[in-house]
């Protein structure tokens, strides 16, 4: 059967009509995929982005980055943030001394009695490290005033501890004044920063302490105000105090 030239016309004008709709087709169709996984992507990275913050504030309290932590904290990551070993960041600042990320960490709501994955409080690796400033510091944020560390040993025990050797170090002339002076200052801050907790935890009144615990109490708190004499007789008689003022709390 022959067709006339109109005909073929007609029909090639159809088949590109049709190509052409079917291509335009495929390229919404194309277009509304794109979209699509472009849509699937943003939720991915959505979804990702509060875990990246939360590497991010842990990679950067290992580094010791104080003010990437502070931007960090203030967005709203969490100060509980931990790693895969269930170390919290206050875990780890605590493990390397650095004592403003802990206050940081403690002022955005660090919880100072948070367990790793082998039961360590950072208050326990404050102690092992015997390091007193910070140990204070998470006593005053309500660390468990009679936590121990895995030596059974208790602040108020590592301050008798540290009293002996400074002690020691002092009348061997193995210490300069200004170290010595500053140590001893932590050893009391240490000693008020129980005494506080443990009335915080057992919930008793200043005015109800007893006599001698409020006198000892008093006495640190001089203490701190006088440290800035360079008598050795009045350091003498300092760490003469200090060491009866030990023995008037009771250590469990």
């Amino acid at each position: 059967m022959s067709h006339s030239d109109s005909e073929v016309r007609t029909e090639d004008t159809d088949r590109k009509g049709k190509l052409t709709a079917l291509f335009k087709a495929k390229i919404r169709h194309g277009i509304v995929k794109h979209r699509s996984n472009q849509t699937s992507t943003a939720n991915i990275k959505h979804r990702l982005k509060p875990i990246l913050l939360e590497f991010r504030l842990i990679s950067c309290v290992n580094t010791n980055n104080e003010d990437e932590v502070r931007r960090l904290l203030a967005l709203g990551v969490s100060a509980n943030t931990i790693d895969i070993q269930l170390r919290s960041a206050l875990h780890i600042a605590v493990t390397r001394g650095y004592k403003e990320i802990v206050r940081l960490l403690l002022h955005y709501g660090a919880d100072p009695n948070k367990r790793d994955m082998i039961q360590n409080t950072p208050l326990h690796l404050a102690a092992c490290a015997n390091n007193f400033s910070i140990i204070s510091m998470l006593l005053d944020a309500g660390a468990d005033v009679d936590s121990v560390d895995m030596n059974g040993r208790h602040p108020l025990q590592l301050a008798k501890s540290k009293l002996q050797i400074l002690h020691k170090c002092w009348m061997q002339g193995d210490i300069e004044m200004i170290k010595f002076r500053s140590e001893i200052q932590d050893v009391i801050n240490l000693m008020i920063s129980v005494k506080h907790a443990r009335e915080r935890n057992l919930k008793v009144k200043s005015e109800d302490t007893s006599d001698v615990m409020k006198l000892t109490i008093n006495n640190l708190e001089n203490m701190k105000l006088t440290m800035n004499s360079d008598k050795v007789d009045n350091m003498e008689h300092q760490m003469s105090q200090l060491l009866n003022g030990l023995q008037n709390f009771q250590i469990t």
